[in-house]
């Protein structure tokens, strides 16, 4: 590999089956190896891979892709070294056997493999390299500084017809098959910052079977990527699994986390434990986005004991670790540190897990705990403040037996389920520090909770309680339906009484529910859930004004310094006219908040060129970005996400880059996207991430006329964002996304400038 590269140009396109008979996928059973010739391989074959029928072969000048119908030879064109002097990288610790006849001296025993192989200086000063990637072959050109890769040319040999698809991606037809390679994605990166600036990426077809590679304007003297995108992904087993819970830490891994029955959850790294211990199991899964297929899987483990446990929620501290709540009804869970409570008291507790994010093995698992009462309690929430210490929030049952630490303002169950909050220090011997419930004498759930820097604590969710204790000066001091929604807030410095500073009733005349709460880096807070009523408080100016169905999404922006008896200060419906359920949400930059949960709705509000326009089945998980940085905050984007049977969305969360990571659960099995880690369902019920990147390419050709032309979420590449007057071959000379002052990306308006030549 070259040491001084200031610029690096991989271009990786993906070689995946389309084939019209969908049982067979072209390269499935390609090993993620490539063997070195030793006399097992004809004559003028430098290493290969192969499984069955089907095989990969490379030459002196050639990969020669062996298919069920036919063969394809991926040439470099012009190549001003050939033959390259090739070598293999990453060798893998296994090697192969071949007993070849009954001469044992043309016998030979492991024979070496290799995760890579390299072809070095095909062109001066750019390198190719093939390597596997789960079920399919790809393929980088490395560019040393101040090379031009115009110079590069692939020849597709053996195909019938080359074709780029509407999407952007390159079909290459062999025989009754064909191969699909999606559209790269190009990104710079400031090594001082880490922030990424977007490049436009795109393949060119020359004819005679050829194609070349087109960059938008990008800075030569820093190092320029064309990213193996993870787009949407499966997650799972042989049972069902469920993800509740994702998170993007400061390097730009996604934590992902839920749970499942599955005995063959895909596990990687060195896992706290490496398999399923009760019925249900807590999962945890680490996955680098920057790397595609099998290898975007970094780390993942099983938790629990010898019942069922539930993740709920999950929340990244600033010292490096990663936190944890939900339900056990395992008598064994496991524990570490100096626990809370070291043993379950009820049928069901709650619980508080604490993991490292950089160690793994049995060094991973820190801190954890119970924390309930005698009957049935549950942790539906997390967070962290400004010093690293967790906070969770649920509901219980009884306060029998319930632990109270701290000036409680609450020290007893009112009846029915009760809310409570709990925050705890884990690194201490009294872990415990403050606990409290809220409710009145009917069902008082708790599920969302934040805190602000001056270490007040904000609460949500909702209550069927007429006797809710609510404070002087709040906004609604009766219920006005069934279920009202409820805001508090609490100081836990204070003792008893005074230590609820504002408590109230949010809602209309029918049943409105809160599931979720997030807060921006200005202390706003933004609630999300689902109401019936169709007088449900509205405020400012809405994306949608009225109830459009049964029951529709509502957000809600508090404002807790707003003067006055009104802490909203801005409220909206969302939905179709079906039924709609909000579970997650998160704030990320510039003011925009993502929200999940899913729709049966055909006529859910989809905006800003989604990337699922219509519904795919009777219910879609859905992903809605509203930004709220002008004046009258707009719907920026929302869009179906989900096949032909149920899919759930339950949390999302942004990366410092812009995109918003989408989480939930699914039975489909058209939902995963090319190269990613897991492309088909295991089996009944699967885990899903997804990665939505919002380059906001749609809105500016929009705004010069233009149509845009991308059918994907945003865009990943500009390079054809926009169709010209005159036709589809519109170029994109002088293209670019790149970060705004939050971190997040957006598309100059430059963008749609169109060079027909």
């Amino acid at each position: 590999m070259l040491k001084s590269i200031s610029v690096l140009i991989l271009l990786v396109p993906f070689l995946a089956s389309a084939a019209a008979n969908r049982g067979a996928d072209l390269l499935a059973k390609l090993p993620l190896r490539f063997e070195a010739n030793q006399g097992q391989w004809p004559a003028g074959v430098r290493f290969a891979a192969r499984a069955s029928e089907r095989s990969v072969i490379l030459t002196d000048r050639e990969a020669v892709l062996r298919l069920g119908s036919g063969e394809l030879r991926l040439r470099p064109v012009g190549a001003l070294n050939a033959p390259a002097r090739i070598e293999g990288l990453d060798k893998l610790r296994s090697g192969a056997t071949y007993l070849m006849g009954q001469d044992k001296s043309a016998w030979r025993g492991n024979v070496p493999s290799y995760g890579r192989v390299a072809y070095r200086n095909v062109y001066q000063g750019i390198d190719l390299l093939y390597k596997g990637a789960g079920r399919r072959l790809e393929y980088d050109f490395v560019v040393a500084p101040r090379t031009d890769p115009a110079v590069i040319r692939m020849e597709f040999a053996g195909a019938s017809r080359l074709s780029i698809a509407g999407d952007g991606s390159l079909v290459a037809a062999v025989g009754s098959e064909e191969l699909r390679q999606p559209v790269p994605f190009a990104f710079q990166e400031d090594p001082a910052s880490g922030a990424r600036t977007q490049v436009a990426a795109h393949y060119r077809v020359l004819g005679n079977n050829q194609v070349a590679f087109t960059l938008g304007e990008y800075d030569t003297a820093r190092p320029l990527t064309i990213d193996p995108v993870l787009v949407a992904t499966y997650f799972g087993g042989d049972s069902v699994d469920v993800a509740t819970a994702v998170a993007v830490d400061t390097q730009n891994q996604v934590w992902v986390a839920g749970y499942t029955s599955s005995t063959s959850l895909p596990l990687a790294g060195n896992p706290y434990v490496g398999e399923k211990a009760g019925s249900v199991d807590i999962f945890v899964a680490k996955f680098n986005p920057n790397v595609s297929g099998a290898d975007s899987l970094v780390w993942s483990t099983y938790l629990g004991g010898d019942g069922s446990d539930k993740v709920t929620a999950m929340a990244l501290s600033g010292d490096g670790f990663l936190y944890l709540t939900g339900d056990t009804m395992s008598t064994n869970f496991p524990l570490a540190g100096t626990s809370a409570q070291g043993a379950i008291k009820g049928d069901t507790d709650a619980f508080l897990v604490r993991l490292s994010r950089t160690q793994q093995g049995i060094d991973a698992l820190w801190y954890s705990t119970y924390f309930g009462g005698d009957r049935r309690d549950y942790g539906t929430a997390v967070t962290v403040d400004s010093q690293n210490r967790p906070y969770i929030a649920g509901y219980a049952t009884t306060g029998e037996g319930f632990t109270y630490a701290g000036g409680s303002f609450q020290p007893a169950n009112r009846g029915g389920y009760d809310a409570f909050f709990a925050m705890f220090v884990p690194d201490g011997s009294s872990t415990l520090r403050y606990s409290s419930f809220i409710g009145g004498s009917k069902t008082d759930v708790a599920t969302g909770i934040a805190v602000d820097r001056a270490g007040i604590v904000h609460l949500t969710g909702y209550t069927m309680s007429e006797d809710f204790p609510f404070t002087t000066g709040a906004y609604r001091t009766t219920p006005a339906g069934r279920g009202d929604i409820f805001y508090a807030r609490a100081d836990i410095t204070r003792s008893g009484l005074n230590g609820l500073l504002y408590a109230t009733f949010i809602g209309g005349s029918d049943t409105d529910l809160a599931y979720g709460m997030t807060a921006d880096a200005a202390g706003r807070l933004y609630i999300t859930g689902y109401t019936f009523s169709s007088d449900f408080p509205i405020v400012g100016t809405p994306i949608q004004s009225t109830n459009a169905g049964g029951a529709d999404v509502f957000l809600l922006r508090i404002d807790p310094s707003a003067p006055g008896d009104n802490p909203i200060t801005y409220s909206s419906y969302l939905g179709g006219a079906g039924s709609e359920i909000a579970y997650g949400i998160s704030a990320g930059a510039n003011s925009r908040v993502a929200i999940t949960g899913y729709s049966d709705s055909t006529d859910f509000p989809t905006r800003g060129n989604p990337l699922q326009p219509r519904t795919g089945g009777s219910i879609d998980a859905f992903l809605a970005l509203i930004d709220f940085a002008p004046a009258t905050p707009a719907l920026l984007y929302s869009s179906y996400v989900g096949g032909d049977s149920p899919d759930f969305g339950y949390q999302v969360a942004p990366d410092a880059r812009g995109n918003f990571y989408m989480v939930g659960s699914t039975t489909s099995r058209r939902l995963a996207t090319p190269n990613v880690f897991q492309a088909d369902l295991s089996r009944f019920a699967d885990g899903f991430l997804v990665r939505f990147n919002l380059c906001e390419v749609a809105a500016v050709c929009e705004a010069q006329g233009l149509t845009p032309q991308s059918s994907r979420p945003g865009i990943n590449t500009v390079a054809e964002a926009c169709l010209a007057p005159e036709g589809p071959s519109l170029s994109m000379k002088g293209a670019v996304c790149s970060e705004s002052g939050g971190g997040a990306i957006l598309c100059t308006r430059k963008v749609c400038s169109a060079d027909l030549q």
